[in-house]
């Protein structure tokens, strides 16, 4: 068979042909079957499918204390809500954990229950049960008040609890743990690209038959250290410079930065035979994922958009859809985070890649929603398939007026947009030039 995830190493400066294979039978597509959700707008799939048609956000008041923002800065992040670890976890569990572990766990075992795996009858063997997951930052807290411990306390009375939880592969390695999980296991942190890669990883285990079914997904932490930080490097709204409205407002005019999310996704994903043969609810098919590279510096997004163009070009022609498919019947869900650059360079590849149907095709951000999560792909995947189950294309929340550098698009304003949708292509770029498109279509 032919796998659908592809990789393009070098730098794409200019368009190119799409080196791709032919798409793969029927049987052997990847499909979703199961979505579980831990945001600021709710826990499970109902809260983000009411959001994503009411065009509502999880960002709030933060209840931290005061960073090293500037002064007066109005401090907001779309922090959790109505999650209650508990309510998936013992309690002797429970204090063994971080907080993305937890959240991770939670959302894994939301989505085992809908796809209809929840018992250990209904899945395959623990060896054929995969676990891929995201993160860019994992426990920051955790690791930060671990290494704070040894440099006040000394290395003696460090909390010995809090040190296995310091590694990135914890929620993952965690998840596994907790269902007894033995097939592959494996964890990727790529800053913005981390949860997309996760996908695409699990979706090249089942194209190559390595495992029956892989838990796909990806999770960060709103912290008081990760507040601190992006507060400090200048990158929360209202900027560095400390001015314009605060607030997340991806593609818009007055857009200055930021506002943190927290929470986890994981996807339920097998071959399209095995969940037919079950009798599962698919919800979409995974019909490609292309990585790129684009050359700019580790902290800097590629501001051309040139290289993230092809790749999505090369996504678009690797699952055979074209850009009028899109244009007529589908949408791209943006990576848009209310920065100055990511945003106009997300425009500049979606233009780039569509071209003179560019201004045809209807984009929407979500992290206006839920917030700037780093490892958000998967999330921004979940929302693609209530989309095509439910003919809607959400707004973006936060855009008024759309800025010059962003335009020639047809953004999605205000309100949710009621129509058949049956195309989803869900693009990321990260600083320091990796770029992750995959394409989402109907069953």
């Amino acid at each position: 068979m032919t796998p659908t995830v592809l990789e393009t190493c070098r730098p794409a400066c200019e368009p190119e042909p799409a080196r791709h294979a032919s798409p793969p039978r029927r049987d052997d597509r990847v499909v979703v079957t199961g979505i579980g959700c831990v945001t600021a707008l709710g826990v499970g799939v109902e809260p983000l499918r009411e959001s994503i048609v009411a065009g509502t956000s999880g960002i709030r008041p933060l209840d931290l204390p005061a960073p090293a923002a500037p002064s007066g800065a109005p401090r907001l992040a779309a922090r959790l809500r109505d999650f209650v670890p508990g309510a998936f976890l013992e309690a002797n569990v429970l204090r063994r954990m971080d907080d993305v572990s937890r959240m991770a766990v939670a959302a894994s075992s939301l989505a085992l229950s809908h796809a209809g795996l929840a018992e250990a009858s209904d899945r395959p063997p623990a060896d054929r049960v995969g676990v891929i997951m995201g993160t860019s930052f994992a426990a920051a807290s955790n690791t930060d008040a671990f290494f704070c411990g040894i440099v006040d306390s000394g290395p003696a009375r460090a909390n010995p609890i809090l040190f296995p939880n310091t590694v990135p592969n914890a929620p993952t390695s965690l998840i596994a743990i907790h269902w007894g999980f033995k097939g592959p296991n494996t964890t990727f942190s790529q800053k913005e690209v981390s949860g997309m890669d996760a996908v695409a990883y699990a979706m090249n285990l089942l194209a190559h038959r390595r495992a029956d079914v892989v838990l796909a997904g990806g999770g960060e932490e709103a912290s008081d250290i990760m507040f601190r930080c992006f507060a400090r490097l200048g990158l929360l709204s209202p900027g560095r410079r400390g001015t314009g409205p605060v607030g997340l407002r991806p593609f818009d005019r007055t857009r200055n930065g930021l506002v943190l999310g927290e929470g986890a996704g994981v996807l339920v994903l097998e071959r399209e035979a095995d969940a037919r043969a079950r009798g599962a609810t698919i919800w979409g098919v995974l019909a490609a994922t292309v990585g790129g590279a684009a050359p700019c510096g580790p902290h800097e997004y590629d501001h051309s958009g040139r290289a993230w163009a092809v790749v999505m070009r090369q996504a678009l022609a690797a699952a055979g859809v074209t850009g009028g498919d899109v244009a007529a019947r589908g949408w791209v869900a943006a990576t848009a985070n209310g920065s100055r650059y990511l945003d106009a360079a997300e425009a500049h590849a979606i233009r780039g890649c569509f071209r003179e149907q560019a201004d045809e095709v209807a984009v929407s951000a979500l992290k206006g929603m839920m917030g700037a999560l780093h490892a958000d792909g998967p999330l921004r995947i979940a929302a693609g398939l209530l989309s095509l189950r439910h003919g809607v294309i959400p707004p973006t929340v936060g855009l008024q007026e759309v800025d010059p550098q962003c335009g020639g698009l047809d953004h999605v304003i205000g309100s949710a947009r009621r129509r058949r949708v049956e195309t989803v292509v869900v693009s990321a770029a990260a600083a320091g030039g990796a770029i992750r498109c995959l394409v989402l279509t109907a069953p």
